[in-house]
């Protein structure tokens, strides 16, 4: 994998000997350093994947790098097992007191891991049948819990320290994101939501989505943040033990109707393909390459610059002039549905959404301008051209539309 920094090509022969050979004895590549190997791994939120690895090597460098990540392992160990604890919790209750609800994202996906406690979560997401705020507040702060963000546009989110975040979702997308992508797909295309043969097994009130819209859902969460700030290595993980789970029953026709409704078949297509290559050591050609190194370089939460030159993709213009002004009207001229989540005043009042226009232009030329010192210092033609390099290498321009 010529192209690579060390530190890369020893991450993904990590991921691939935790995952699939976890005996595997690994030698120490030259020029590799252990801070940095240790940062990515921090970043790509995998310490608790590789580091029962890392600690099986035998060589100095492996004991610094294992020594460096022992802190963190014990502290992400510990999240994962309050995490199982009171989400577990939280679902009898939800169960007992008859609200129906679904599971989602990484709570269903670390079942397919080796081990559960291999796939960390920053958060538990639950889709609610019947999403009602202000019954859920209520209900979530007689668990201890505190509301942070409620009555959002697709979720309410709920904090317990030291480690909760609680998702209580309306919805599984926003509609913003789907209007961008040009299609009119809905979540009721889904043909499990809500059936009550998905429900789980004993269970009244807890659903399941089938294992097609699952992926669906998986894949459709990974092209949102892969467009957006950029979104780490983990998802191609996920995808890879899923595929290798469940990939010889999936309805595959059913599969590329819902893909191809979503505008993100061809994506699809090429991340499963790029997890196999990753995590089966197979050769990766440049446009994989690019990939990987994209995923490597963002890490798992995104960074800023990446964020804002996506932005000139989602406001596009004939020339990257225009693809700017664009991206500034839009900043300004937020739609409805976004402003209410900045302005709750607009869910009681929606006339008064051109009166918070103009709040808002206010507030990002004279009280906010580093954002926009930031949106010109990274929407460069450079980093713009780059960008869109790696959307055809993952089939999101070009033949994926």
């Amino acid at each position: 994998m010529e192209g690579y920094r060390p530190e890369t090509e020893l991450l993904l022969q990590l991921m691939r000997a935790a995952l699939c050979r976890p005996d595997s004895a690994l030698d120490w590549m030259d020029g590799c350093s252990a801070p940095a190997l240790a940062e990515q791994v921090e970043e790509q939120s995998l310490v608790t994947m590789l580091y029962p690895t890392i600690r099986g090597q035998a060589g100095g460098a492996w004991e610094a790098l294992a020594a460096r990540l022992k802190p963190v392992y014990d502290r992400e160990l510990h999240r994962g097992l309050m995490q199982e604890y009171e989400i577990g919790a939280l679902l009898d209750d939800l169960e007992r007191d008859g609200i129906d609800c679904l599971p989602m994202k990484g709570w269903v996906m670390r079942q397919y891991y080796p081990d559960p406690l291999m796939r960390s979560m920053a958060d538990f997401d639950v889709l609610l049948k019947e999403m009602d705020s202000q019954r859920m507040q209520k209900w979530m702060e007689a668990r201890g819990y505190a509301p942070d963000h409620i009555e959002q546009s697709v979720h309410d989110t709920y904090r317990k320290p030291p480690y909760m975040n609680i998702e209580l979702h309306h919805r599984l997308m926003e509609e913003g994101r789907l209007r961008r992508q040009h299609t009119a797909w809905r979540e009721n295309c889904l043909a499990s939501l809500w059936q009550p043969g998905f429900r789980l097994e004993g269970k009244a009130h807890i659903y399941r989505l089938s294992d097609e819209d699952f992926l669906v859902h998986h894949l459709l969460h990974f092209y949102k943040h892969f467009t957006g700030s950029g979104v780490g290595l983990r998802p191609l993980a996920d995808l890879y033990l899923f595929l290798q789970k469940k990939g010889q029953t999936l309805d595959r026709a059913y599969l590329e109707k819902q893909l191809e409704a979503l505008r993100i078949l061809a994506f699809a297509r090429r991340m499963a393909q790029l997890a196999q290559t990753c995590l089966e050591g197979q050769r990766l050609d440049k446009n994989a390459r690019l990939v990987v190194e994209y995923l490597t370089h963002t890490g798992i939460y995104g960074d800023r610059a990446t964020m804002e030159t996506a932005r000139l993709f989602q406001n596009e213009g004939k020339t990257i002039g225009q693809s700017r002004r664009n991206d500034f009207f839009s900043r300004c001229f937020a739609p409805l549905e976004t402003m209410k989540n900045t302005y709750p005043r607009l869910r009681r009042a929606p006339w008064l959404l051109p009166f918070y226009w103009a709040v808002r232009i206010g507030r990002i030329v004279f009280r906010e301008p580093y954002k926009l010192a930031a949106a010109r210092r990274y929407q460069t033609q450079s980093r713009y051209d780059q960008l869109q390099e790696i959307y055809r290498a993952a089939g999101i321009l070009g033949d994926a539309r």
